[in-house]
């Protein structure tokens, strides 16, 4: 690692640390106090993030790369991220795994980097002995990484705290802000999950506690590695250029952020097709199952056939075709009940490929071998009927623990259970409609995913698009003929849909789908960076957005399900890079066909191979076991249901409580509790605003403070001598902020003076990008190091604390009235507005 540039040295981390005290703040509580507090008490609590999580980065960065210097370079990239996307994270209380997540990937592109250097040094004959002696990699060590990378988050955080950070159960439970018993329930699964899943892969389970060792993982950084690291975070975080750092721990950080940008960018727009292979979420576990073996060919199936077409299709008979292929896919929507069992065997192709993949590539995979130690399998079921819904997965062979989900229109639950029955867990949702929408991956049934359904329950569309392969409507898309090609030794036509990111393979005697393929174009994500000012989004949304920050928050938590089908169809309207290359999501055959109710067909087995992890190939075989049209669930919804002393965790009210189950207790009571919850936890949040408050009140008479000379963005600040104006107190990521900007603006018109006051923790970037946006002609003070006040929580002299919140200073230069913008507007809009006089003639 080199450091370079000089500057001023904070104080060191020992001395932040020691300055006052963090004890019993979890990560949340940390995380919220760096980007809302100032000066040292957001230095102490970023300092404090990295005396706690800065050992086991630094493991896993060593880890993934053999260089000291290199992996040295990882660690700074990684908190130099967290300081910039901290005010993003979306579940603070699990900070370890999102850091674990990114070393990893950051060391995994720092490894790239470096193998792409030293190929190119030896083919230029010119390749340089190592500096250092690399360190030796404990050979085993990259599986144990994988395999804890890949177990479902609520146990890798607990895995990550008392195995890999040391931390005891009681601190760790401190920490994540949950119950000892819960934290104890998820260790002991997370370790007996990672120890069968290494022993299936030739690992003693040795080998977890050899590379877990918290003595090891607890090797402090050394001392010169953090300082540099908490130096350039905190500029970084400022949204100044982390001058001090090396180019290299610039180009993993940069490269890191564009990763970042680039998955929010594919998720809204729909694109997330490669992890499909597993559930994530909630406590949803991670699915996976062997690949099929040899010589198992099932029965010949039973097929409607038709006779065989010589002629090729127009653009008419393709879309002709695919809409009824797509009509028997959807078939089964006219069931009033359904249910289907099936086995679900998975595993790796490849665990050394690291290219993204061609569909010869995963045609390929579909016959390849799959090592015994890759192999899992579990048990999958899905049914419904006329007032209830099921999605049922138990453990085949592999050692799993189950989950069950099930929901009528009122009432919504899932049930999780230890693989030995000894122990189980419900989360109550607020009504199906939440519950169906959170499912990240629906069906392991892909022939499920293939076309769009409808049922009572709601539709097969999500966010990150999982529930099916393409939400937009079929017929609202043009379908093209690609001509013919043999699939399972069928000669079929392929048609094909770019808007709907799929291509279908049908059968010219069968009639029936053979293959499908999942794909997305090669977008130019450049020319979409300005998508959130776009006309195209200002129809579906019926505004624009100032930032994309602001765009991707709108389509992630607020944007219907319509508006998500447009946005995804606007995103794969957009742009392509030239040479009409695609990127493969998965490809699936199916074949095994078998009416089960008049008219309405389904495969009964189907293969596929996709690409996940660093572009390695999985395969996947699915065998159904059970297919049924009159399952009455009233029986296994009783069997399923939380008895007398089950532990739920209950999310339908204001606030999210854990609490035993009990027939006594009825819902007036939980949302009693509920609500004395969140009426806790607001007036711990109102405690600031009304200090804020009161010390803005006491400012009213007296002189304003002097603005600010520096940290203006935009330009300097305005001759404000004899004039009135108002400081507009907000923040970017509160909507609330934003709906007073159209009335700002017409003030501004009429030619008020309003002046945008901005915390530390806001980011420049999009500040400067606010300032063009709005065009109040005026510049932002945005709060730094340098400008800062000699207390905490203060903007340019003033209290902070509020957002948004108002202050109109007067032509005598008096604090004059503070409050909201409605508040000042009633009480001196006209003097707000007013011209300054002219000078008297003499």
């Amino acid at each position: 690692m080199a450091v370079e540039g000089s500057g001023a040295v904070p104080r060191s981390i020992h001395a932040l640390l020691t300055a006052g005290t963090f004890g019993g703040l979890t990560d949340g509580q940390l995380i919220e106090r760096f980007v809302t507090r100032e000066g040292e008490a957001a230095e102490r609590a970023f300092a404090a993030l990295m005396d706690q999580h800065g050992p086991m980065v630094l493991r896993v960065c060593r880890g993934v790369l053999r260089n000291e210097h290199d992996a040295e370079d990882a660690f700074q990239a990684t908190f130099l991220i967290l300081a910039r996307k901290a005010r993003s994270i979306q579940s603070r209380t699990s900070l370890a795994a999102w850091l674990f997540g990114v070393a990893y990937h950051v060391a995994v592109d720092a490894r790239s980097s470096v193998v792409r250097r030293r190929l190119h040094e030896s083919e230029a004959g010119r390749a340089k002995p190592q500096a250092m002696a690399e360190a030796t990699a404990d050979d085993d060590a990259p599986v144990v990484r994988e395999e804890l990378a890949r177990l479902p988050a609520r146990y890798r955080e607990a895995v990550l705290l008392c195995s890999i950070e040391g931390l005891t159960q009681q601190q760790a439970a401190e920490r994540l802000g949950l119950p000892l018993g819960t934290v104890q329930s998820r260790l002991a699964r997370g370790r007996e999950r990672l120890r069968s899943r290494l022993a299936r892969r030739g690992l003693a389970p040795a080998s977890a506690l050899i590379w877990a060792s918290a003595e090891s993982a607890r090797a402090a950084p050394p001392p010169a590695l953090m300082e540099s690291t908490l130096r350039g975070a905190l500029r970084f975080a400022d949204g100044k250029s982390a001058g001090m750092i090396s180019a290299a721990v610039a180009e993993l950080t940069q490269g890191g952020l564009r990763a970042m940008f680039l998955h929010k960018m594919r998720m809204v727009a729909g694109a997330v097709i490669a992890s499909l292979a597993f559930a994530t979420g909630a406590g949803v576990l991670a699915r996976q199952a062997a690949a099929p073996g040899p010589g198992d060919e099932p029965a010949a199936a039973k097929e409607a056939p038709r006779s065989a077409r010589k002629d090729s299709l127009d653009a008419a008979g393709a879309r002709r075709l695919a809409l009824g292929t797509l009509a028997q896919a959807a078939a089964i929507d006219a069931l009033p009940r359904f249910s289907y069992r099936a086995s679900y065997r998975f595993g790796r192709i490849d665990p050394t490929r690291g290219v993204a993949p061609t569909l010869d590539d995963l045609r390929r995979a579909l016959n390849g071998p799959v090592p015994e130690m890759e192999r899992q399998d579990y048990r999958i079921g899905f049914s419904w009927d006329e007032a209830r819904v099921l999605m049922e997965m138990t453990p085949g062979k592999s050692r799993q623990d189950s989950s069950h989900r099930f929901w009528t229109r009122t009432e919504a639950w899932t049930r999780y259970e230890s693989n030995d029955k000894s122990s189980g867990e419900f989360t109550r949702a607020a009504g199906s409609a939440k519950i169906w929408k959170s499912l990240p991956t629906m069906f392991d049934y892909s022939y499920l995913r293939v076309a769009p359904h409808q049922s009572w329950w709601g539709r097969s569309i999500n966010n990150n698009n999982s529930q099916t392969m393409s939400p937009i409507p079929p017929e609202d898309v043009s379908w093209t003929s690609l001509g013919t090609e043999t699939v399972g030794g069928e000669t079929c036509d392929v048609l094909d849909s770019p808007l709907r990111s799929q291509r279908l393979w049908v059968g010219r005697d069968s009639g029936r789908l053979r293959a499908a393929l999942g794909y997305e174009l090669d977008y130019d994500v450049e020319a979409m960076r300005d998508f959130h000012r776009s006309e195209a989004l200002r129809r579906i949304a019926g505004k624009n957005f100032a930032t994309y920050r602001e765009y991707a928050d709108w389509a992630e938590g607020q944007a219907s399900e319509d508006q998500m089908t447009q946005l995804q169809r606007a995103w794969r309207e957009g742009p392509v890079k030239p040479g009409g290359k695609i990127v493969v999501g998965e490809y699936i055959v199916f074949d095994d066909y078998r009416e089960i109710a008049p008219g309405v067909w389904l495969p009964f087995r189907e293969t596929r191979a996709f690409p996940h992890a660093e572009n390695k190939i999985f395969r996947s075989e699915l065998r159904v076991e059970e297919v049924g049209i009159d399952r009455d669930l009233a029986g296994r919804f009783a069997e399923l249901a939380p008895k007398e002393g089950d532990s739920v965790k209950d999310e339908r009210f204001a606030a999210t409580i854990d609490y035993k189950f009990s027939a006594k207790v009825g819902d007036d009571e939980i949302h009693e509790r509920a609500e004395a919850e969140h009426a806790s936890r607001l007036e711990a949040e109102e405690l600031p605003k009304a200090r804020a408050k009161k010390a803005f009140a006491a400012m009213v008479g007296k002189p304003a403070p002097a603005l600010p000379d520096s940290s203006w963005i935009g330009g300097p600040p305005p001759d404000v001598a004899g004039r009135p104006y108002l400081l507009h107190f907000w923040s970017t990521w509160g909507d609330s902020c934003k709906e007073d900007l159209p009335r700002l603006k017409g003030l501004a018109d009429r030619g008020a003076i309003i002046l945008d006051m901005r915390p530390f923790s806001a980011d420049a970037e999009f500040i400067e990008q606010d300032v063009r946006d709005q065009q109040f002609g005026h510049p932002a003070f945005l709060e730094t190091n340098a400008s800062r006040g000699v207390t905490e929580d203060r903007i340019g002299g003033y209290p902070a604390g509020v957002f948004p919140y108002y202050v109109f200073v007067d032509a005598q230069g008096r604090v004059a009235g503070h409050g909201l913008l409605s508040e000042i507007l009633d009480k001196f809009g006209p003097a707000l507005i007013a011209k300054p006089k002219a000078p008297e003639s003499r």
